[in-house]
């Protein structure tokens, strides 16, 4: 699949260095699951429609909306501070700042957006530069703030080897440490002797205990069968044949019989 540009003009700025770029979105999106109603075999598959709803006022639209914070047993608005926070400075340039990794590493956890920066025309001498310049230093983390829409966020500048291709300058998203849940408190110490063991096994049967990691090997196969049956299935183009369909459809279709008078004795009764 082709890669699908988020925005472009996004500058990068590393000291006296400043690079015009595109940015990309580097992971392909699940195909999404739609809720919807068979009708129990009536119809074929119709999207399901959810209208707003207010306990107060009933149906409302969506402009009727906004964002709001529960704080204790309210729900504060703040729709209109998220509004007024202007982020385009944040959008249209990136100034990357270089820390040890280890800091980065210790105060940040992964995030889940990972984009890819493409040159402009014209600054493809200074991105190659570039792009070996963070490559030929994994002891640093280079990182800014960019707002891919209309919140600002962290993130980390990394190169991306794919073969057969040039190196592609990559940026991750780093989520504060505080993000993080406080870890459960585990009362348990380790065996040593238990420890001992295990090491000793790792050491006879290193062979056997360690393999070549294989991504394929860990991927969820839904997706491969839900392909395998959508395959399977009839063109598109194709009508379904249900035969009760077909029989109802013959019977609307065919031509109506003419009505034969009734016989006088019978039209008599009836006035009787």
């Amino acid at each position: 699949m082709g890669t699908a540009s988020l925005r472009t003009g996004v500058t990068v700025q590393f000291g006296l260095l400043s690079i015009p770029t595109s940015v990309q979105t580097a992971v392909e999106p699940e195909p999404a699951n739609r809720t919807v109603c068979l009708g129990g075999g009536t119809h074929d598959p119709v999207r399901i429609t959810m209208p707003i709803t207010c306990p107060e006022c009933g149906p409302v639209k969506p402009y009727q909306t906004t964002k709001a914070r529960e704080v204790g047993d309210r729900l504060v608005p703040i729709g209109d501070l998220l509004s007024k926070r202007d982020v385009t400075a944040y959008a249209q340039s990136m100034a990357l700042a270089a820390h040890p990794a280890g800091q980065v590493d210790l105060g940040t956890i992964n995030g889940e957006h990972v984009y890819y920066l493409v040159p402009m025309r014209g600054a493809e001498h200074a991105y190659a530069a570039l792009t070996a310049f963070v490559d030929a230093h994994p002891e640093l983390a280079f990182v800014t703030q960019w707002a891919p829409r209309s919140r600002v966020g962290l993130f980390r500048l990394g190169v991306t080897h794919q073969k057969g291709k040039q190196p592609v300058l990559t940026m991750f998203e780093r989520l504060a440490v505080s993000r993080l849940r406080a870890a459960p408190e585990l009362p348990v110490e380790a065996d040593t002797e238990l420890v001992t063991l295990l090491e000793k096994a790792l050491k006879a049967n290193r062979r056997t205990l360690v393999s070549a990691f294989k991504p394929e090997a860990y991927l969820d196969d839904t997706e491969d069968q839900i392909q395998a049956a959508l395959a399977s299935l009839a063109p598109v183009d194709e009508p379904r044949t249900d035969p009760t369909l077909v029989a109802l459809t013959q019977m609307a279709q065919r031509p109506a019989r003419a009505r034969k008078p009734k016989a006088k004795a019978e039209q008599k009764v009836e006035a009787a």
